[in-house]
């Protein structure tokens, strides 16, 4: 696929997201052939749903055996596009940075390793196998603009798996744990609560806890996801969607990182359960230079001692300038900022199926739009676009641009 017509692709998803909500009716929590409520009201998945359940189980955990000695339970926390998943190979494969007071020496494959994201794959490969992606999961909005030659990804509507998931990920967590496996915990890790109660969990059950971190600032996660996305596109690769408003729910009200946030707060305890922690800003690890880390053991009074501690930053680089500018350019608000100059018409009404709609129109439309741009004028936008900073205010803005109604696509003719 042309960059042109991903980057048409992803409007065309965003524009729709509002079908997207993952406790929406096409969420494969509402179907009632899968789930139930019992009596006092919470879920519970029907004997044909268990078989799945059991099947997703069987796959992670594999030939794993507990373990003969301490459970080793490492904590990967960090947000959407931050590049958890590659810190995490290299402290087990790169000769410089293994560390044996993170990974117990072990090797990667005698870990369970417990990831959402996997389990929507799974979830979602079922679903295109046995019909339910299309008879159930997909929204009908979007099957109307296949009519028109527009092609999804069963990964675009990962969303709408995403509750089911995270039931699934808690019980293998919970199982795991019990049965004393050594297991990698790949999670955001943006909920304090919840990080406190995992590792007081883990450390109730003998385990060896230890946390690696990647910190991210809100524009570097939007950017990272958003490019994910696209080059994936591009190399026609399955592409999952993350919503911005997603990684938003990540950073405070002043643009700080609520991960980073959680996980300070866990090593700052005066008994640490903690045994080990390493960490990294997430454009240091994408650098070429050798990557620096912030690394901790605990004390034997219970204090975890970091040097080279990593700072919250924010996206405007305060308190300190760890955010360098991105390679390429913010298409995110970019896209937005077209968006008003695409809007030609009085609004339409709101949330109306999208039946008829003739999506190639739409998308042929913004790919003229993107050629006749000249490089002049296609720069000075993408500079508007591309200053996030509102120096009088001194926090977190994108730049001024039209925002389009969360309720009706933009310029989608019915």
């Amino acid at each position: 696929m042309e960059k042109e017509d991903a980057l048409g692709h992803y409007e065309a998803v965003r524009d729709l997201k509002r079908y997207l909500n993952p406790e929406g009716p096409n969420a494969s929590i509402n179907n009632p052939d899968w789930y139930v409520k019992n009596p006092k009201g919470k879920l519970e998945s029907t004997p044909q749903r268990e078989v799945l359940w059991g099947s997703i189980t069987e796959k992670i955990f594999g030939e794993l055996k507990p373990s003969q000695g301490t459970p080793v339970g490492i904590l990967l926390a960090g947000p959407p596009g931050a590049g958890k998943s590659t810190l995490l190979k290299k402290l087990f494969e790169d000769e410089n940075l293994a560390n044996p007071n993170i990974t117990g020496g072990l090797k990667l494959e005698d870990f369970v390793v417990i990831d959402a994201d996997n389990i929507k794959t799974m979830l979602l490969e079922q679903a295109s196998k046995d019909g339910s992606l299309d008879s159930f999961i997909k929204p009908a909005s979007f099957k109307a603009l296949e009519d028109f030659g527009v092609s999804f990804s069963p990964l675009e509507f990962a969303s709408l798996v995403h509750e089911e998931s995270s039931m699934i990920a808690k019980a293998i967590q919970e199982e795991a744990i019990a049965g004393g496996y050594n297991v990698i915990f790949d999670q955001v890790c943006s909920n304090p609560k919840k990080v406190d109660d995992l590792v007081e969990q883990l450390a109730v059950e003998g385990y060896y806890v230890s946390v690696v971190e990647i910190h991210a600032d809100r524009n570097f996660s939007e950017q990272s996801a958003f490019n994910r996305t696209i080059h994936a596109l591009q190399d026609g690769r399955s592409a999952r969607y993350v919503p911005t408003e997603v990684i938003k729910d990540m950073y405070d009200e002043q643009g700080f990182s609520k991960v980073r946030s959680s996980i300070q707060n866990l090593l700052d305890k005066k008994m640490c359960k903690v045994s080990a922690y390493i960490g990294c800003y997430a454009q240091d690890l994408r650098s070429k230079l050798p990557l620096k880390l912030a690394k901790g053991l605990r004390s034997k009074d219970g204090t975890m001692h970091v040097e080279n501690g990593l700072q919250n930053t924010r996206s405007d680089g305060k308190p300190e300038e760890k955010t360098k500018a991105l390679a390429g350019v913010n298409v995110r608000d970019y896209l937005e900022n077209m968006q008003n100059t695409r809007s030609d018409g009085e609004p339409e009404e709101k949330a109306k199926a999208l039946a008829g709609v003739d999506v190639s129109k739409y998308l042929e439309k913004m790919k003229k739009m993107l050629q006749k741009q000249d490089n002049t004028a296609l720069q000075g936008e993408l500079q508007k676009a591309t200053n996030p900073v509102n120096k009088n205010a001194g926090s977190v803005l994108k730049a001024p641009t039209f925002k389009p109604s969360a309720d009706k696509p933009n310029n989608i003719k019915r």
